[in-house]
């Protein structure tokens, strides 16, 4: 004998199909956002990083003493930037010059933190003061509300609510916009003088 199907069970064949392959398709849109919400946040944090060691490492080898501080910090809300500023013994290349108590060989680098273009900037200067070298380290400062403060504590520097977002022109979401943020990181120099 013949089996065929009736039209009942061909159409409760095609939902079932359909059940599983719009599922199967929604389980891969979802996936796809996470990995691009993802890959978005760790762009953000991978530059938040960067910026952070950066600096490290240059409060690390600031030099000074009670009279002639290694590290200054000028705000300027007119502007809407603040400056950290490291004096170090070493040339405009990086060599150390092993004249500790000769600051007028040392080189100074400057950290901008321009929060009304988004950007920190980072620049060496010569003894002399002239600029020697200039880059962009982050694109993405965000400061809306206010908040971002940098200062000079205990022979080191204390940067609060740093925050870098993927646009920061727009608002924050987490999915497309996501914004990476520290409440309080502090950095030592270890080179003061306290002569």
């Amino acid at each position: 004998m013949k089996r065929s199907f009736t039209l009942v069970e061909l159409i409760i064949a095609i939902f079932l199909m359909a059940s599983v392959i719009l599922a199967a398709m929604a389980f891969n849109l979802a996936s796809n956002e996470f990995f691009a919400s993802s890959t978005k946040k760790g762009s953000v944090l991978n530059d938040l990083t960067f910026l952070l060691e950066h600096i490290q490492k240059n409060v690390f080898n600031g030099i000074g003493d009670i009279n002639n501080p290694a590290i200054e910090v000028v705000e300027d809300t007119t502007a809407g930037t603040i400056a950290l500023t490291i004096k170090q013994d070493m040339n405009v290349a990086g060599i150390q010059n092993n004249t500790p108590q000769d600051y007028s060989d040392d080189r100074q680098v400057k950290y901008i933190f321009d929060y009304t273009n988004y950007k920190v900037i980072f620049k060496i200067f010569d003894s002399g003061g002239s600029e020697a070298h200039k880059e962009d380290l982050a694109n993405k400062l965000n400061n809306d509300d206010g908040s971002l403060s940098i200062s000079v504590v205990d022979l080191g520097v204390k940067i609060n609510n740093l925050n870098l977002r993927l646009d920061p022109a727009k608002a924050v979401d987490d999915r497309h916009n996501p914004q990476v943020s520290i409440d309080e990181q502090f950095f030592f120099s270890s080179s003061h003088s306290m002569s």
